[in-house]
C-alpha cells in the first residue's frame, strides 16, 4: 500500500465510522460532518490535508467501504464524500483552529 493511498484510507475510513449507522447519507448529515471535521479534524490531518486526501479517495478507483462494515453502497458512500467537500468547500475560508494537533513522531529526544 502506498503511502498516499494509505493516507486518505485514514480520512476515508475516519469519516466512514462516523457514519456507518446512519440511515440516510443526506446533505444534512455532510453538512454536519464538515462541521465536524473543521472544528476537530481527524488524527493525524490538518483540514487542508483531510479535504485533499478525501478529495483523492473520491478520484480513485478504489473501493472504498471495503474494511469497515457498511449498511450503505459504494456508491452512496461516494456520492456522500462528493457532498461532504462541497459542504467543506462552501464553508471557505475554514476557520483557524483554536489549537492544532502537533506530530511528535518525527521529534527528536533530549532526554538521556
Amino acid at each position: 500500500m502506498t503511502n498516499a493511498l494509505s493516507k486518505w484510507r485514514g480520512a476515508v475510513n475516519g469519516v466512514l465510522y462516523t457514519v456507518q449507522f446512519h440511515e440516510s447519507l443526506t446533505r444534512d448529515l455532510a453538512a454536519d460532518r464538515a462541521q465536524m471535521l473543521l472544528k476537530q479534524p481527524l488524527a493525524g490531518f490538518t483540514e487542508e490535508q483531510q479535504y485533499d486526501a478525501l478529495r483523492e479517495a473520491v478520484e480513485s478507483g478504489t473501493e472504498l467501504t471495503q474494511l469497515i462494515p457498511e449498511p450503505h453502497s459504494e456508491q452512496d458512500f461516494r456520492q456522500f464524500l462528493v457532498l461532504l467537500l462541497e459542504e467543506l468547500d462552501a464553508l471557505r475560508p475554514w476557520p483557524e483552529p483554536a489549537f492544532r494537533t502537533l506530530d511528535v513522531s518525527g521529534g527528536t529526544s533530549s532526554a538521556s
